[in-house]
């Protein structure tokens, strides 16, 4: 019944966008939901790829000629190459295997991972203050979080996981509200969307719903009902007024008179999913030169601090209003067509790693690897955060470290007992 609905919902979709890119969203989604149905996750690869195809589907130039101008056929077929690759990458690196036993877990501490993801937050209010209450809560925000130290915030939501396979209601309601309260405070969506990650996979891998006596589908109503209304709150704060007060508010006009009339908390996000494809395209508009993989390389020299070395222009936009590019950005940018193509590939089958290992190792710093890989997975539509943020290879590091101190902790004892 899920791949029939999804499969009319398509076919409907494509009548609102009936185009090359159109019709391949709708044909990818049937497939994304058919592949994602097969994974015993529901947090999965393959469903977090969904909201690529789908904001593809929503781009419609008769919103806004400003925003959103009709995209050339030839970029049309770059951006389905695009994300075929990435669907061919997960496809290529298999699955976990019927005979597959999971390895044991290392046993981690609630209240030392807990923490470790609050000390930022603690440096940070007292050296600068929370940047809710701030005067100027976007200055206050970009000096919040101090260099090295505020790393460890990926630790913060790690605590809902251990909280979750305990099955423990008070653990569980205490990492929830301190990661709720804390991204709140720093007034983020990114901090905000990627603890609700966390916190749905905690849930459904590890039976949430015995824990907490809260229904899946509530859960998921909720969040659903809560995104425009978060979208809003956020720019509320730190901008000071409404999105009405602002001129891109008057370049978008939907074809609904009831949008039009009541829908101040749809526009933001409707447009926040779709400006990043029409930038991508703006960037075969004003053509530039190749940068040889500095773009893609930038998460990497970030990390190590160097990025310094890196020497390329700041992505052009097509509007400052809305300043994202989706995921083949970079790698058009560093080597073109083929690049696209080639990276987004070598893309899908990293992220499908983090997955098939979180899978198999049944360990929660494993898992959260896979929830930081998976978490920028789901934002391709938006940015690239592999290649134009380093918190994944971040997690991907101070997790490792950890897990390989803890078992190091662990075997010591033993050594001395033998």
């Amino acid at each position: 019944m899920t791949l029939i609905a999804s499969t009319i919902l398509a076919l409907l979709a494509v009548a609102y966008n009936p185009s090359m890119m159109g019709a391949a969203a709708a044909f990818l989604i049937v497939i994304l939901v058919g592949l994602g149905r097969r994974e015993k996750e529901v947090i999965n690869p393959y469903y977090l790829f969904l909201s690529t195809p789908i904001s593809l589907l929503l781009y419609s130039d008769t919103v806004s000629q400003i925003f959103l101008p009709p995209i050339e056929e030839e970029v049309q077929l770059i951006i389905v190459g695009a994300i075929f690759a990435y669907l061919a990458g997960l496809l290529s690196y298999g699955g976990v295997g019927r005979t597959f036993k999971a390895k044991p877990s290392l046993a981690y501490h609630f209240y030392i991972i807990l923490g470790l993801g609050i000390i930022p937050h603690l440096a940070g209010a007292v050296t600068n203050g929370f940047p809710l209450l701030a005067g100027d809560v976007n200055a206050s925000r970009e000096n919040y979080f101090l260099p090295v130290i505020g790393q460890f915030t990926v630790f913060l939501p790690v605590a809902m996981l251990i909280a979750f396979r305990r099955k423990d209601r008070s653990l569980i309601i205490l990492s929830v509200a301190l990661n709720a309260f804390l991204s709140a405070m720093v007034v983020s969506r990114f901090s905000i969307m990627f603890s609700a990650l966390f916190f749905f996979y905690g849930y459904f891998r590890y039976d949430g719903k015995s824990s907490l006596g809260i229904r899946p589908s509530h859960l998921v109503a909720a969040a659903a009902i809560s995104i425009p209304f978060l979208f809003e709150a956020i720019f509320a704060a730190r901008e000071s007024a409404s999105q009405t007060a602002y001129a891109w508010r008057r370049e978008l006009e939907f074809g609904s008179v009831f949008l039009n009339t009541y829908g101040d908390y749809t526009y933001l996000p409707y447009i926040y999913l779709t400006a990043p494809w029409s930038n991508f395209s703006y960037l075969f508009e004003v053509r530039t030169e190749m940068t040889y993989g500095a773009r893609s390389i930038y998460s990497i020299a970030s990390f190590l601090q160097i990025e310094q070395f890196l020497n390329f222009e700041p992505r052009v936009v097509r509007n400052a209003t809305f300043n994202t590019h989706a995921f083949p950005a970079d790698f058009y940018l560093d080597f073109g067509v083929l690049g696209v193509v080639l990276l987004s590939f070598l893309l899908g089958f990293l992220v499908k790693w983090s997955y098939i290992a979180a899978q198999k190792s049944s360990d929660v710093l494993q898992e959260a690897i896979w929830m930081s890989f998976a978490f920028a997975s789901f934002m391709l539509f938006f940015s690239n955060h592999f290649t134009g943020l380093s918190y994944p290879l971040i997690s991907l590091a101070l997790f490792s470290v950890y897990r390989f101190v803890r078992r190091l902790a662990r075997a010591r004892p033993q050594h001395q007992r033998a």
